[in-house]
Parts: structure tokens; C-alpha cells; sequence
């Protein structure tokens, strides 16, 4: 399983001068149960699946295949861009918890 990190899909729009709309997404199926997982490897946390209720999507995939016309190819693993992603929210948090919030004012 492939994910996309945002930066670096800025990074690739910007060198390759895409100034379309295109979806975001590595076009491989990943279920929401194997994100929340990989997330619980991470994070000590625990996830309560409420059965009662409708199963809902079990997983999602972006049409990107504009995005491919272009050349993209994710590069790094599920597993990889969760720990970037982690990694870099814990880093940030504190830059994080100053943002400016419009509806609290």
C-alpha cells in the first residue's frame, strides 16, 4: 500500500508547473480498519467499532489518473508516510496550537 504526503505532492505539482485540478491519492485500495491499525502501532490509543451502525465505505481510492498522465508514481510506503506524519505533527505541535482560529474570536 502506497500513501500520499501532501508536501510531497505540492513539491511534484510545482516542478512538473500543473496548473490543473487533480486528485490527490496514491490509487491503490487501503481500508479506513488497516489505517486505523497501522496508526494504533504508533500511538497508544484504543478504537471502539461501533457495530450497530452502518459499515459505511470500507475503503476509498482517488481517480488520479490525471495525476499519472503527469508522470506522478507514489514513492513511499503506507508505513513510511504515517511515521512522516506523526513524526512531523509531534515536532510541530506547538506551532500547531498557535494557529489563528477566525471563529474564536
Amino acid at each position: 500500500d502506497y500513501f500520499v504526503i501532501v508536501g510531497d505532492m505540492v513539491n511534484f505539482c510545482v516542478e512538473n508547473e500543473i496548473q490543473q485540478p487533480v486528485n490527490v491519492g496514491s490509487g491503490t485500495r487501503t481500508s479506513i480498519k488497516n489505517l486505523v491499525d497501522l496508526v494504533k502501532e504508533y500511538l497508544n490509543f484504543e478504537v471502539a467499532w461501533d457495530t450497530s451502525k452502518p459499515n459505511g465505505d470500507s475503503c476509498r481510492v482517488a481517480d488520479v489518473s490525471r495525476l499519472t498522465s503527469f508522470g506522478f508514481r507514489p514513492e513511499k510506503s503506507l508505513r513510511q508516510s504515517i511515521s512522516e506524519t506523526i513524526r512531523w505533527y509531534a515536532e510541530n505541535q506547538s506551532a500547531i496550537n498557535k494557529r489563528y482560529e477566525v471563529f474564536d474570536e
